[in-house]
């Protein structure tokens, strides 16, 4: 369970497009790394290959390939509340609203910080599907949702929070592990590709 401290401030959330785990699955980003150590590798020259010190171009391969892990820091999670007008439509028939008129609502704003490597966490892992997280927000630094607390319940909302933090991260871990499996056999990759390149010129 995220422990959360309440803060109070306003967020415009109209320009926010990019969600969590919704950009496909992680291999896409895989896929074109390996296209990239490809072609870079493919592009060596006899002459530059005969001056070349093998051990140190494969290490700066694999060091300029190696993808950095992006981190979630669910122990440091805050919230933010703030109120904004929201159109009748969105309400009950309960609430006895006239269409016409807004209704001023308190919402409730989660953050959870992450690393500048937060744009990987728009993809899903390759071993699961995820079941939850994904109307999270990823934006600069965090991964956020705002809640819209109808009733004055805060401590429902927690609880619902808490919830899909719980499913974000099974799918968290998911996406760690594949990327920590993708680096580990990067350095054989570049072999095989360095080799085969190695090979070809020394037919011509």
């Amino acid at each position: 369970m995220c422990v959360v401290r309440g803060r109070f401030y306003k967020i415009d959330m109209s320009n926010q497009k990019n969600k969590l785990f919704s950009e496909g699955k992680i291999s896409h980003v895989f896929d074109s790394t390996m296209a990239s150590i490809t072609n870079e590798i493919e592009s060596l020259e006899k002459d530059f290959l005969r001056k070349l010190n093998t051990n140190e171009y494969l290490d700066s391969m694999v060091r300029k390939h190696t993808i950095v892990l992006p981190a979630i820091e669910f122990e440091n999670a805050y919230f933010q509340t703030y109120q904004k007008d929201v159109p009748a439509t969105y309400f009950p028939d309960s609430y006895k609203i006239p269409d016409y008129k807004s209704q001023k609502t308190a919402f409730i704003q989660y953050f959870i910080p992450v690393n500048d490597k937060d744009k990987l966490l728009c993809y899903q892992p390759c071993s699961q599907t995820p079941e939850g997280g994904m109307d999270f927000i990823v934006s600069s630094g965090s991964i956020t949702k705002a809640y819209g607390d109808l009733n004055n319940e805060p401590k429902k909302i927690q609880k619902i929070f808490d919830s899909e933090v719980a499913k974000i991260s099974i799918n968290y871990k998911g996406l760690i592990s594949d990327i920590k499996a993708f680096n580990k056999k990067l350095i054989a990759y570049c072999i095989a590709k360095f080799e085969s390149r190695q090979n070809k010129l020394l037919i011509q």
